[in-house]
This record gives structure tokens, C-alpha cells and sequence, in this order.
């Protein structure tokens, strides 16, 4: 009897595990998708993220030294061209004006008294000239009074001068006094206000920072060693952290002469991204770009994240000999590829259409010889273009398969 019973222990402690190493597994469920047909976009990317930019932008900065009187508007006001931001104290300025109209007053006092000594002085020349005709007075007089008629002449054209030395300094003091008033501009927004009342101010030091957001552009770096592929004209990508959903379409305005760096050092080339019909965006958000360097039309497709390998060496997880109840058996294959880019990548041979390829093929549970059951990747619609046509090659999110029936998983 104890016999009996060691021989089954034994048994149960050989056997249970054999059974449950070679039992027979379910198969696992795999995303499957087919060849499509949809255009492949080669495309530049930016090599860090870009920045949205106004067109104008200016940092006022004041003009003459003075103390901050009034503040009339606050960082994220909006201002027309012309509105007051802020006012200096005046009354330096004012006095200035005041001194430089006296001035001018006395200046034209002093041309009519010039023009009056002159007046005396050529009279009186002309006298004695009558006199030295007759005899009645010496040469030596007249030379005497020509003199100084020719210096009464001399002293009216100095007067005349110094009225309009006054006048310039009336105008530089009412530009002056002008100047107390710091004004917008531009119409824009305030992205921010550096002074409150009270505050001295020197020529130079920054007032307020104004930026004009009714029409902004992107600027963006490209990695040099794709600078000679970049010009102006292309079509450009571009997409924002703030709008994650959004792509917008732009057009490159301008390419930077000159190849510089960033904040890293790295060498980069700098190019102007013109959007077109974008959403208001915030002055500084950051902006990826991806210049589009040419389109193959037409090209049979699928996903980037289906291919494995790299250079010549790609291969796909395909579902091969599906069995009447649904179920097949994971095998890789090798393709031929073209061109691809981040979404989708051209397959010129290697697969047929009728082949389901895995969507997926990094999971873990993703291994050649391993039983699967294909589920096709959902749609979210029909559109035109294939895979190209859904969100620009970017293939849907996989729905949760159907297990209302018992063989809903195994459809096509």
C-alpha cells in the first residue's frame, strides 16, 4: 500500500508540471492590419523644438532720465498705436520749454536792436559822404563810418543766428517734454510693465516690453547637415505641445544666410515658418516642424511602428495558416522597403495584401511560432488615402475586440 501511494506522488510530481509546460495554450489576440495604398511624406525635421514669434516686438526703453509719474496700464493690457502707457514728472521739462521761449524772445529783441544800430549806421554814413563830397569833412571819416556800418550788418545776421539757435531749442524741449509720455508704438498686448510710480529712470533702462500677436510666424532650427535640403517655399508641418490634437499647415518664408548655434552649441540653420489659417497662439509657444521635402504618391503602405529592422534588414510579424476557428501562428518576414518617414514606411515587396501583419510587433507576447488570433485594427471611419488618409498616416487607436459571439474575434 505504501508502495501505491509513493508511485502516485511521484507521478502527481512529475506529471503536473510536464501537463502544465505542454498544455495546450490559448491563442493570444494580436492587432493585425493590411497593406494600404496613401502617400508617403519625406519630410526635415526641426532639430529642436521651434518658437512662435510676432512680427513686432519692441522693448521701450526710456529716452531721458526722469521719475515715473503715472502708470496707466498693466502687463497683459491690450493698447492701440498711440496710448499711453506711462508718464514721467514734466515739470523739469516744462521749465525747459519756458527758459527756451524766453530765450527766443530775447534773441529777437536783440535782431531789432541790430537792425536798428545798422539803420543809424548807414545814415549817418550817408551823411558824411555828402559832407566829404563838399569838402565839409575828412576821407578818413567815411572809411571810419562804412566800417562800422559793415559791422551793424555783421551784428544783425548774429542776431538773426541766435533766433534761430532759440527756435531749434524751443523744438528740443518740446520733443522733450514730449518724451514724458512713454506712448504704445504698435497696437498689441503689454507682455510686461518694468517701473511703478516713483521710479527713477535713466536713458536706456527698459519700460515696457510690447508685442504686436495679431500675426506671428514660427522660427526653427534645422540640423546643419540638412541645410542644403531646405528652402524657401516648401511646405511645412507644424505641430504645438498647447494644441496636441492640431497639425497646421505653413509654408517656409525665409532661410537664415548664415549657418549658427543654439543654446547647446550645436551648429543650425535658422528658417521662417509662414502658418497658414492657425488658431490665435501664444507669443513663445514651442513649435516642431517638419519641412516637406517631397511626397511619393500612391505607395503601397503600412504603419512605421509595424516595421522591425533597421537599414536593409526589415522584417514584419505576419499571422500565417488562420484555422477554421480564427487562429494562426506568428511568423516574420522579410520585406523591401522605400521611403518612410516617423508614420508610415513604403513596402515594395515582401507582403502581400492579403497578409495580416501585426500592428504591433514589440509586445512582449509578440514572438515568431506563438498561436494568435488576428483582430483587424478598428476604424474610426472610411477615408480616402488608406492609412494616409487617417490623421496623415498616423493609423488609429486599436479598439478592444468584439466578444459578443464566440467568433467574433476570428472575422476578418
Amino acid at each position: 500500500m505504501k508502495r501505491v501511494l509513493t508511485l502516485l506522488v511521484l507521478v502527481g510530481l512529475v506529471g503536473v508540471p510536464a501537463w502544465w509546460l505542454t498544455r495546450p495554450r490559448p491563442p493570444v489576440d494580436v492587432t493585425v492590419i493590411a497593406l494600404e495604398k496613401g502617400d508617403v511624406r519625406i519630410v526635415i525635421n526641426g532639430s529642436s523644438a521651434g518658437e512662435v514669434t510676432p512680427d513686432q516686438r519692441t522693448l521701450v526703453r526710456g529716452e531721458l532720465p526722469g521719475t515715473v509719474e503715472r502708470v496707466l496700464r498693466r502687463r497683459g493690457d491690450r493698447v492701440a498705436r498711440g496710448d499711453l502707457v506711462l508718464a514721467l514728472d514734466p515739470r523739469d521739462a516744462r521749465a525747459r520749454l519756458a527758459q527756451a521761449e524766453a530765450a527766443v524772445e530775447v534773441a529777437r529783441a536783440g535782431v531789432a536792436a541790430a537792425r536798428t544800430r545798422q539803420d543809424g549806421a548807414r545814415r549817418m554814413q550817408e551823411r558824411t559822404a555828402q559832407l566829404v563830397e563838399r569838402g565839409g569833412a575828412p576821407k578818413v571819416e567815411l572809411e571810419r563810418l562804412e566800417v562800422e556800418t559793415a559791422a551793424a550788418g555783421d551784428g544783425v545776421r548774429l542776431a538773426e543766428a541766435q533766433v534761430r539757435q532759440a527756435e531749434a531749442a524751443i523744438t528740443q524741449a518740446r520733443l522733450a517734454l514730449a518724451r514724458m509720455e512713454l506712448r504704445a508704438p504698435f497696437g498689441g498686448v503689454l507682455q510686461d510693465v518694468f517701473v511703478a510710480v516713483g521710479t527713477q529712470v535713466t536713458p536706456g533702462v527698459p519700460l515696457f516690453d510690447l508685442v504686436d500677436d495679431t500675426h506671428v510666424y514660427v522660427t526653427a532650427p534645422i540640423d546643419e547637415v540638412d541645410a542644403p535640403r531646405v528652402r524657401v517655399g516648401q511646405p511645412v508641418l507644424v505641430t504645438f505641445d498647447s494644441l496636441r490634437t492640431e497639425e497646421l499647415p505653413g509654408v517656409v518664408r525665409a532661410v537664415a544666410p548664415a549657418i549658427g548655434r543654439d543654446e547647446r552649441l550645436s551648429r543650425m540653420l535658422r528658417i521662417e515658418v509662414e502658418l497658414q489659417g492657425a488658431p490665435p497662439l501664444r507669443v513663445g509657444a514651442a513649435a516642431n516642424v517638419a519641412v516637406v521635402e517631397r511626397v511619393v504618391s500612391g505607395a503601397t503602405i503600412l504603419p512605421t511602428m509595424s516595421v522591425q529592422g533597421r537599414g536593409v534588414e526589415r522584417t514584419v510579424m505576419v499571422v500565417a495558416d488562420v484555422d477554421a476557428q480564427g487562429a494562426g501562428t506568428l511568423r516574420r518576414r522579410k520585406i523591401r522597403t522605400g521611403a518612410n518617414n516617423d508614420d508610415v514606411t513604403e513596402v515594395l515587396s515582401g507582403v502581400d495584401p492579403q497578409d495580416r501583419v501585426v500592428h504591433a510587433p514589440n509586445d512582449p507576447a509578440i514572438r515568431e511560432g506563438v498561436r494568435a488570433r488576428p483582430v483587424p485594427l478598428a476604424r474610426a471611419a472610411t477615408l480616402p488615402g488608406g492609412l494616409a488618409g487617417l490623421q496623415d498616416g498616423r493609423p488609429p487607436r486599436p479598439a478592444a475586440p468584439d466578444t459578443s459571439t464566440p467568433d467574433a474575434a476570428a472575422r476578418p
